[in-house]
């Protein structure tokens, strides 16, 4: 084909259809950021609409664990350990009243016997502290017994295994315990810790 057209106007044709084929270009381009910021726009909102029910669920759930159900089971839970600490500690202090009973009876002649027996646990607080920082205890029993003895003999005796055993300390007898020769009645005051 023939081109009869002027150099200039063959100029001016080119570059018309070079800012044509830039001009689709810019046109594409400017639809492909319009679809795309639309995406991102639906994308967002999706986001914060989920976000949003997602705060919403939490508040809630906070609102049930700052109810009163869950308030009540907290303090009952609180309470239960509170009471467990204090039976843990009650069995650390404990002296069994039993194992007294049986050390006793092991060193009381036969010819003795007991009417009164009166059984005070103490616990005394030591000045040095343990080893996780609290102050030491020192548990023992205040024991007051009244009793009868056939002859001061098997009191003397009594009196003397008490005194070897480290477990029975400060043992007093009153000194009318002792005024009788027979058909004793005696009063004895001493610790015992186990």
């Amino acid at each position: 084909m023939i081109n009869l057209l002027p150099e200039q106007e063959k100029k001016a044709l080119a570059m018309e259809g070079e800012w044509r084929k830039i001009l689709i270009c810019l046109i594409f381009v400017t639809i492909f950021l319009v679809f795309f910021s639309s995406i991102l726009f639906f994308i967002k909102s999706y986001v914060s609409g989920q976000e949003r029910v997602v705060e919403e669920v939490l508040s809630e759930k906070e609102k049930e664990f700052k109810g009163s159900g869950f308030q009540n089971f907290k303090k009952i839970i609180e309470e239960a350990n509170q009471n467990l600490s204090k039976i843990k500690k009650l069995f650390q202090e404990q002296i069994l009243i039993a194992s007294f009973f049986e050390k006793i009876s092991t060193l009381t002649p036969t010819e003795i016997s007991f009417t009164n027996v009166s059984f005070q646990k103490v616990i005394k607080e030591i000045s040095e502290k343990s080893e996780n920082g609290e102050k030491k205890q020192m548990i023992f029993a205040e024991v007051h017994i009244i009793g009868k003895a056939q002859e001061r003999e098997h009191l003397f005796l009594f009196k003397k295994n008490l005194e070897t055993d480290k477990s029975f300390k400060e043992a007093k007898f009153a000194l009318s315990s002792w005024m009788l020769p027979t058909d004793i009645t005696f009063f004895l005051d001493l610790v015992y810790e186990p």
